[in-house]
């Protein structure tokens, strides 16, 4: 694989990895909301541990995407 192939690849792999993430933080929180749309007041306690988490999981996320394009900087510097 030439190495332009290789940059496209590892985007793409990002790319998936943040729509992943993405659905199923959304599919999570989904599962939360009452008939109208809204969060229950009794699952509100459960509902922001789970935005903590997901906030949490962003970091991670943003951090990994960080290292990962950086490492594909690094050759095309050298």
């Amino acid at each position: 694989m030439s190495q332009n192939q290789d940059v496209t690849a590892e985007l793409a792999r990002i790319v998936a990895d943040i729509e992943n993430l993405y659905e199923e933080q959304r599919n999570t929180l989904v599962e939360r909301w009452g008939e109208d749309g809204d969060v229950p007041t009794e699952e509100l306690p459960e509902y922001d541990e789970i935005t903590y988490n997901q906030l949490v999981e962003d970091a991670d996320l943003l951090g990994s995407v960080r290292r990962r394009l950086v490492s594909l900087l690094e050759p095309a510097a050298a």
